[in-house]
């Protein structure tokens, strides 16, 4: 199970996970919930999943680049 978001230990950041629903439904269940962690239920190889990618937000402050 990715768990990158919860060791990057910026808690700014957007992440977006991506993985089949059955894995993002046991994420769901094992990992806390986030404000900044959006679970889409979908294969990566479906790249319908790039529509809920919001990229109107404003980028974290500690970052440089976005």
């Amino acid at each position: 199970m990715q768990t990158s978001y919860w060791r990057i230990g910026d808690p700014d950041i957007r992440w977006v996970s991506i993985d089949l629903p059955e894995v993002a439904a046991l994420r769901r269940q094992l990992l806390p919930d986030e404000p900044h962690v959006t679970t889409l239920a979908v294969s990566a190889l479906d790249r319908s999943w790039m529509d809920h990618v919001d990229t109107g937000r404003a980028c974290s402050s500690r970052r440089r680049a976005c």
